[in-house]
């Protein structure tokens, strides 16, 4: 996949932001995964590094998580893409969807109102504009760049929170799309690694999904393997993989 360059505007650094990823994990597929962080430039970065966190999600409201990153990979959330390409939590269903939405930040800083979106896991059907790309296995969304800030959470002093954001790029001159990441913040993509189907229920799922009832289908078979759900491409350790 190519995109028109991106140049980032960062405290005291411009850098052109790369869109092509040095393949050094296998290559799999799966109708589940989770998302991973991923340095663009790894010569931006928090500390601790945020490298390889796993998105998941902070309750803040009725129906609304914010999505974060965690050290945890067992706090991840698991999630597919369904048969419109968006991206829902696994554990939702079709009466209660919980999808990933990304919407204007209405709680912004006023210098970051005007390009920073708010990422969230919200009840609600899954937007169609947020989509997995099938050759590198990353979250596409319009023009502009995922970011990762570190901030206090707001329900304990000591512990740092770092959400998820989408910082949107804006044309510049010679048709150079230029983007701003806020301070504290830095860039990433966020790539789908995979979570193995149970092989007791994936190995009968098409017989399954033929034969379930509405009831079924709404619930899923465990696994992930729900009647709308897509095979994704997926890295065995996303954390792996490098930017070129």
């Amino acid at each position: 996949m190519n995109l028109p360059l991106l140049i980032l505007l960062f405290p005291s650094l411009i850098l052109s932001l790369s869109s092509s990823p040095r393949l050094s994990s296998p290559i799999n597929i799966t109708k589940t995964f989770r998302l991973i962080a991923n340095l663009t430039n790894p010569s931006l970065d928090l500390s601790p590094s945020v490298q390889g966190y796993t998105l998941t999600s902070v309750h803040v409201g009725a129906g609304l998580e914010t999505a974060v990153l965690s050290s945890s990979p067992q706090l991840g959330s698991t999630l597919y893409e369904n048969a419109t390409g968006g991206l829902v939590v696994d554990s939702s269903s079709d009466s209660i969807p919980f999808s990933m939405v990304i919407t204007p930040w209405t709680s912004a800083p006023a210098d970051q109102a005007d390009y920073v979106n708010y990422v969230g896991l919200a009840l609600g059907e899954a937007q169609t504009d947020i989509t997995m790309d099938t050759d590198t296995s990353q979250v596409l969304y319009k023009l502009g760049t995922f970011i990762v800030c570190e901030e206090t959470n707001p329900t304990s002093n000591a512990k740092p929170q770092y959400p998820v954001r989408f910082a949107a790029a804006t044309p510049g001159a010679g048709g150079v799309l230029l983007q701003k990441i806020p301070g504290g913040c830095v860039p990433i993509t966020l790539l789908a690694e995979c979570i193995p189907d149970d092989p007791a229920i994936s190995t009968t799922a098409a017989v399954k999904i033929a034969t379930a009832t509405a009831n079924e289908k709404d619930q899923g078979f465990g696994g992930g393997v729900k009647a709308d759900s897509r095979m994704v491409r997926c890295y065995d350790d996303a954390a792996a993989v490098r930017w070129s």
